[in-house]
């Protein structure tokens, strides 16, 4: 609680954390228009949110080693986009000293995740804080949504867009106790899954 506080994070507010991350959309036609985009989708999602009462964090959740993978890139041009009003109700948060325990529990103390990143989704599910998947290059971030029954909470990154995020942010609000719930069951039938898996393991091992 202290880290968050020295972070300017307001403990006492509805939060909503998001992770970003600069992309260079390899194969389309129009990468530079997709990416701005995204960034100005964001930029006026940011907006709606401190409108509605929610302070948001801004985590770098990954920085590097290369400009490509350093997230601040991205949330940078997010942040300078933003008028000074809706500025001052957000907190960035860009440490290099965190391990992967530590950002959970930053994770944890949030109402909401909007992530990029999808290990930042993954964390974040991990210590029940509903979320939201911007997936990108591939299947990873939408499979695992899939498999987890919340192919309505992610959102393709080339398609993006203010009217997309706003509209699953107010169903994933309406909607909080049952994507919790399912979530839940979901846990269950994997750790079946993972017991079945070390007892066929080990029935094989013992040929």
């Amino acid at each position: 609680e202290n880290y968050l506080k020295s972070k300017g994070v307001p403990l006492d507010k509805k939060k909503v954390v998001i992770t970003l991350r600069p992309y260079r959309f390899l194969g389309f036609a129009n990468p530079m228009e997709l990416y701005n985009n995204y960034i100005e989708a964001v930029t006026g999602f940011v907006g709606f949110l401190i409108d509605k009462g929610f302070h948001v964090t801004f985590m770098a959740h990954t920085l590097g080693p290369s400009a490509h993978e350093n997230d601040s890139l991205a949330i940078k041009e997010v942040m300078n986009q933003l008028d000074k009003e809706t500025f001052s109700n957000v907190s960035f948060i860009e440490d290099y000293d965190l391990n992967c325990r530590d950002v959970e529990k930053i994770y944890s103390y949030y109402d909401y995740m909007i992530g990029t990143r999808f290990h930042s989704v993954i964390f974040s599910l991990n210590v029940n804080v509903p979320s939201i998947a911007i997936a990108y290059g591939g299947n990873k971030g939408k499979g695992i949504m899939n498999v987890l029954g919340n192919d309505d909470f992610s959102i393709d990154m080339d398609k993006i867009c203010y009217d997309t995020l706003v509209d699953k942010f107010e169903k994933l609000v309406r909607e909080r106790d049952i994507y919790l719930e399912n979530l839940k069951e979901k846990r269950r039938m994997i750790e079946n899954e993972r017991i079945r898996l070390i007892d066929e393991i080990r029935g094989i091992l013992r040929l």
